[in-house]
């Protein structure tokens, strides 16, 4: 692989200068410190990930290696959205939240209505409120679990946070 595949995902104008606009990815629009910039990530990274002839090393290997991984991840946690929506949501001071699940929650149609439940992340680091089929409640795929004081079987729950 060569850096000038490598650097279109890392080296746009808007990564050294913070600017986003139309003309974002053109590094001939940069002035000076940001060309100086420019030059010493290319430096850096072409030692780090690249060696003198331009192959690759170890360390670029093993970076490929962990974002297909990260893309395996992604692509595992959109299918589990997939299957379990998340549910539609609000807050309110008096009432607390509110989950509840119809034939178009998690922003798309479907043709059965689920039960919301507490359905914690692949690498248990966040929770969400998924949208869960009758089929589906008991199911070892994930871990979730119902909310606390709401009927098993009920299609809204109402909770609060301290």
């Amino acid at each position: 692989m060569q850096l000038s595949f490598f650097c279109p995902a890392f080296i746009t104008v808007q990564r050294i200068t913070n600017y986003i606009e139309d003309e974002a990815d053109n590094v001939l629009a940069l002035k000076s410190p940001a060309i100086f910039s420019l030059l010493n990530w290319e430096k850096f990274y072409k030692n780090e990930f690249f060696n003198e002839s331009g192959h690759p090393t170890l360390y670029e290997n093993k970076f490929r290696a962990m974002a297909e991984e990260a893309e395996f991840g992604n692509f595992n946690k959109q299918k589990l959205r997939d299957k379990y929506p998340d549910c539609n949501i609000e807050w309110s001071m008096g009432k607390g939240f509110h989950v509840w699940c119809t034939e178009s929650s998690g922003g798309k149609e479907h043709n059965w209505i689920g039960y919301p439940r507490k359905l914690y992340d692949l690498d248990n680091a966040d929770i969400r409120c998924a949208y869960v089929k009758n089929e589906n409640v008991d199911t070892k795929e994930v871990v979730m679990k119902p909310y606390d004081n709401c009927d098993s079987k009920s299609q809204e729950c109402y909770y609060h946070v301290n």
